[in-house]
């Protein structure tokens, strides 16, 4: 069923997925911008649980500045009202649709993407109701997550004698967590350069290092320095190292 068409885009509903199309027209990054508007008004009403994108038309690479405004504005709110599956479309050949990619692999990321060749292949992971079962690495011995439209839970096996450290590590997790929730509001307020800055001032270089490594002057990173300071309400290194223990 179609649901919009414009000289840009197309955007029809397949059972619970919402399907998006670029058509191929030329386009800028404005119309860009303001496309992915249209298509987050739709995803708003039809509250999908499972988002299409097929990208083998797209004309032109996502800009950098974009990157964050998709994540915060287009992607992770869609989060809220049950969007669970994201997948695209990308051809092998075309070198494009790469920068779609990158905004979609960021630490605040609340929905992570599924590449797929064709679109047969990623309908089929769109339409799939079924709870997805994944291990990762981690200092315990393995952990599972289960995670569906619903809910999601974590199920960690560990040695007993293990048990005590283990609780620890796991009450340190949610002090971030609850920390990075806290003040995520603030940390969007960061620009692009500021969050650079940010990550590096963290990872323990000194203002003269950063200004060579990114190549600006030592004055600008401390401008850049006390700016951050100011929009995250920072006042004593303490408040440094929890916004880096939750932010990175």
């Amino acid at each position: 069923m179609n649901i919009y068409r414009s000289k840009y885009l197309t955007i029809d509903k397949r059972k619970d997925v919402l399907i998006s199309e670029w058509t191929g027209e030329s386009l800028t990054t404005n119309v860009f911008q303001e496309e992915l508007k249209k298509y987050f008004s739709i995803s708003e009403k039809v509250k999908p649980t499972s988002n299409l994108w097929l990208q083998e038309k797209l004309p032109i690479r996502v800009p950098v500045e974009l990157h964050e405004w998709v994540t915060e504005n287009i992607i992770n709110p869609q989060f809220d009202w049950g969007l669970r599956k994201l997948a695209f479309t990308i051809p092998e050949d075309q070198y494009v649709n790469l920068s779609v990619v990158n905004f979609f692999n960021k630490p605040n990321q609340l929905i992570y993407p599924n590449y797929f060749l064709t679109e047969e292949t990623a309908f089929d992971f769109c339409k799939k109701n079924k709870s997805t079962q994944k291990e990762i690495h981690s200092p315990f011995n393995d952990i599972e997550i289960e995670d569906n439209i619903k809910n999601a839970s974590i199920k960690i096996n560990i040695e007993p004698q293990n048990l005590s450290q283990a609780i620890k590590y796991l009450g340190k997790f949610k002090d971030q967590f609850q920390f990075k929730k806290n003040h995520q509001k603030k940390f969007n307020l960061l620009t692009s350069r500021e969050r650079e800055i940010f990550f590096l001032i963290c990872a323990g270089f000194s203002n003269e290092e950063i200004a060579i490594r990114i190549h600006i002057s030592k004055a600008t990173v401390t401008t850049h320095r006390r700016n951050i300071n100011r929009k995250l309400d920072i006042k004593t290194r303490g408040e440094w190292i929890l916004y880096s223990n939750a932010f990175i």
